[in-house]
């Protein structure tokens, strides 16, 4: 199973249109072509919005997070999950939780973009929802910093500093939700499977106007259970021309044997 996460940048829009970059979005993912997509950022999304965009990227089966903020999320299937579920209540937007064959749990996060502090209560929210899975995948835009990535925090906090970008601290620079997903004993897989001296960033984009993306950053990841781990064949964040010029963010794609 290949699973997909793709922050779509408020939907797909342009300035004057709803659905400017659709055509270059649905091209990422029907050449992609995973076999589940989580989407994040369906700004004001309603149903026909889902139908339409399911529609243009060959998915059979939908479902629409509706978020606390104008950012659902939305997961498309070719497969029809066994059960499929979201909840907003203690989060700054959504999460969905979905169940696929072989006990495989699936989960779409999209923390707070505003402080740590929140983002540590919505990760523990996260941890406690796995429970005991032991089949388990959480993809998701964390809006976080990794310990395990190679950053100059100094220069990293000086800029960030210049730029008066707060939400990743502003005394020093806070990691302390991805450490706690890592305490929990949940593996950062695209991490496992990247082994370069750089920050495996996702972003920004060549087109990304978020202005707290102001230097390569990685903020979407994907943490597995340690069994989940050991049937990964592949964890990437695609970076071509196509991917550079869809949304501010760039796709991650993992991939599980059978």
């Amino acid at each position: 199973m290949r699973i997909l996460l793709y922050n779509i940048d408020h939907g797909g829009r342009t300035k004057n249109n709803p659905r400017g970059r659709w055509p270059k979005i649905t091209r990422v993912i029907k050449e992609i072509n995973p076999d589940v997509a989580i989407i994040l950022e369906a700004w004001s999304w309603q149903q026909q919005d889902l139908a339409d965009f399911a529609k243009k990227t060959s998915f059979k089966y939908k479902f629409l997070a509706k978020s606390n903020t104008k950012h659902n999320l939305a997961l498309l299937s070719k497969t029809k999950p066994k059960k499929i579920s979201s909840t907003n209540k203690g989060f700054h937007h959504s999460v969905i939780e979905a169940n696929f064959e072989n006990k495989l749990e699936i989960f779409g996060v999209h923390l707070s973009p505003k402080k740590e502090t929140i983002r540590i209560d919505e990760a523990e929210k996260i941890i406690n929802q796995i429970g005991h899975q032991k089949r388990a995948i959480i993809l998701g835009d964390f809006n976080s910093l990794s310990p395990q990535d190679n950053y100059n925090d100094k220069k990293l906090l000086k800029k960030f500093q210049e730029k008066n970008i707060t939400k990743f601290g502003s005394q020093s620079i806070e990691k302390k939700v991805i450490k706690k997903i890592l305490k929990s004993g949940l593996i950062d897989i695209t991490k496992k499977f990247h082994h370069g001296a750089t920050v495996y960033y996702s972003v920004p984009t060549d087109i990304c106007t978020d202005v707290d993306h102001a230097t390569k950053l990685r903020l979407d990841y994907a943490f597995v259970t340690p069994e989940l781990a050991k049937q990964i064949k592949d964890a990437k964040i695609i970076k071509n021309k196509l991917t550079n010029h869809s949304s501010d963010h760039f796709p991650l794609i993992v991939e599980i044997t059978d």
